[in-house]
């Protein structure tokens, strides 16, 4: 699959102009990784965003398997919003197939009209996974209550 035919797929990227897609498909590779690769390692620098065009990956956390993320999914984004190290491990499950759009963090200092809209973006996505956190430790909860009233 051609890279851009991949970033005019992800759902972070669908703001953007003809142009502004361009450019990030200059800073864009595509990678394979076979099932049991590491991608990158929790603790690691961070300047990539990735995106998995096929596959299946799982993120762990301490080596804990956290979430799974597949075809349509992007990864990475955290590192590059907190200028922080990676906040995770991320492996290949299966045969993975990513496009790895490399020194994000550089592109968004120096064109301010793609940040706004790019880091929009990051919001957004954060934002819908911390709803979903949110209603997963609320259904926990609540099985949790439930289990200590049945005993």
């Amino acid at each position: 699959m051609k890279i851009m035919d991949v970033l005019k797929g992800i759902s972070l990227f669908e703001e953007l102009d003809s142009k502004e897609l361009k450019i990030l498909g200059k800073i864009a590779e595509e990678r394979t990784y076979a099932p049991g690769s590491t991608i990158f390692c929790e603790g690691d620098k961070g300047d990539s965003l990735f995106s998995i065009s096929y596959g299946k990956v799982k993120v762990l956390v301490e080596m804990e398997e956290v979430t799974r993320l597949v075809a349509g999914s992007h990864f990475g984004e955290i590192a590059i919003i907190d200028g922080l190290p990676r906040s995770a491990t991320v492996e290949a499950i299966e045969r993975t197939e990513v496009v790895e759009i490399k020194h994000l963090e550089r592109l968004l200092q120096t064109n301010d009209r793609m940040a706004c809209k790019l880091y929009k973006a990051f919001a957004k996505s954060l934002a819908r996974d911390l709803r979903r956190s949110s209603i997963d430790l609320r259904f926990m909860r609540e099985l949790a209550t439930r289990q200590f009233l049945v005993i």
